[in-house]
């Protein structure tokens, strides 16, 4: 930005009078609200979870005229489609393999946690937790590097005065 344009803007640097960092408009189909039916393209932006979840999709929409699809006709409702994903193997499976994936880790960072009382290095102990289980997480998928971070962060947050009280009195399970 020049000098003369920031002039005629009377010298005025808030950010949104020049950086727009509102969400972009939802779609809307107009085609689909008149005939029915789910624009191909509002499917296709969910690839992240399709990739996720293999099969779902195939299994959640057919196809219809003009790039458009349409549920399968046992999906009629909200409540039919929970049914339906409360009951997908694909869905189970990679909850499962969620759930190890947690489970596995807590098990190689659990001395870590352990030491707390006697290192007292509570700051440490997060950098290095949030650094693992946003990369063990992410690796499955579900949720990227940012969002695995932002929810183990949620967690620590719910735990982090009494992790803080452990560490400064030292402690533990076995006194």
């Amino acid at each position: 930005m020049t000098v003369a344009e920031l002039e005629k803007e009377e010298f005025n640097c808030n950010i949104r009078r020049y950086v727009d960092n509102s969400p972009p408009a939802e779609p809307h189909d107009v085609h689909a609200h008149l005939h029915g039916g789910i624009p191909g393209a509002e499917v296709e932006s969910l690839v992240e979870y399709w990739k996720s979840y293999a099969g779902i999709r195939e299994q959640l929409f057919v196809p219809v005229k003009n790039s458009y699809c349409e549920f399968v006709p046992s999906i009629a409702s909200k409540e039919s489609l929970k049914a339906f994903l409360d009951a997908s193997s694909e869905l189970k499976s990679k909850h499962l393999e969620f759930a190890q994936s947690l489970a596995d880790w807590w098990k190689e960072n659990l001395p870590a946690m352990e030491d707390l009382p006697a290192k007292q290095n509570v700051y440490d102990l997060y950098h290095a937790f949030s650094a693992t289980i946003a990369d063990r997480i992410s690796k499955l998928g579900i949720l990227d590097e940012f969002k695995s971070r932002g929810a183990f962060a949620s967690y620590w947050n719910a735990l982090f005065t009494d992790l803080r009280s452990v560490s400064a009195s030292g402690w533990n399970a076995d006194r």
